[in-house]
């Protein structure tokens, strides 16, 4: 979970500020979290709450209140 962390936070900061996302980083970090689920390494709902609580800090609010 803290390279999906580490992912989250440099793709939200970057998007927060303005920047452009390459579609790769989104597509990588969207492989990583499907692997995560698949190995066991964490549930589908931990995922989306780390992801969450990293969109918050970027953001200064949830994924769920933007869309």
């Amino acid at each position: 979970m803290k390279e999906l962390e580490l992912r989250w936070t440099a793709m939200f900061t970057a998007l927060a500020a303005g920047d452009d996302l390459p579609p790769t980083r989104r597509l990588r970090t969207e492989g990583l979290m499907e692997a995560a689920v698949l190995v066991d390494a964490a549930s589908a709902q931990e995922v989306d709450e780390a992801m969450d609580g990293c969109y918050l800090q970027a953001f200064g609010k949830t994924i769920a209140g933007d869309f």
